[in-house]
């Protein structure tokens, strides 16, 4: 260990525990949660995957790291927990480079996935363009909507983007929606 690791994280779930040592500088200078936490405490104790936070750690410490498609999982969650909110700024702009050209059914399922994650993990732009994009595929094409020739799932489809969207003057914005904890 070097002599500014004078905290000790302990992140556990059911299959691993592992102890780790920071600087209680660095961890509560990009954290209000970690700064509370550890004002309280030189050792924080944490139910989730250590190795989730060996991927978290070098955004911690502002090491040169990219937000990717494949850390992006990972990373949510926690930016969300410490309250992160540039690293989540970020993930917003990452994500919304993945945003897909609505096509085909397939990707309509997932491109509504991907605004009802972008819209609970506070990430309004990726939302915006999101919803943007399926609401002007709703007006032009709707049998891409469409499962089996379903008008119900159409119906339905058109009740959650207007929950979700709201017009105004200069163009849409994101509403959170209390009553839609899950997409089925």
């Amino acid at each position: 260990t070097y002599d500014d690791d004078d905290v000790l994280i302990v992140v556990a779930n059911a299959n691993e525990h592992r102890k780790f040592h920071h600087s209680k500088t660095i961890l509560t200078s990009c954290s209000p949660v970690l700064k509370e936490k550890l004002e309280q405490s030189s050792t924080l104790y944490m139910n989730q995957n250590p190795n989730d936070w060996v991927t978290l750690v070098p955004f911690l410490e502002s090491q040169q790291q990219s937000v990717t498609a494949h850390n992006l999982p990972i990373l949510l969650p926690w930016l969300q927990q410490l309250q992160l909110d540039a690293l989540l700024h970020e993930c917003d702009l990452q994500l919304q480079r993945h945003v897909p050209k609505v096509a085909d059914n397939n990707v309509v399922v997932d491109s509504l996935r991907m605004g009802w994650i972008a819209n609970r993990a506070g990430l309004p732009q990726t939302a915006r363009l999101v919803y943007s994009r399926l609401a002007d595929v709703l007006q032009t094409t709707p049998e891409l909507f469409l499962d089996h020739r379903s008008i119900r799932l159409l119906q339905k489809l058109n009740q959650l983007l207007l929950k979700c969207l709201v017009v105004v003057d200069d163009g849409v914005d994101v509403v959170a929606n209390k009553d839609t904890d899950s997409l089925q």
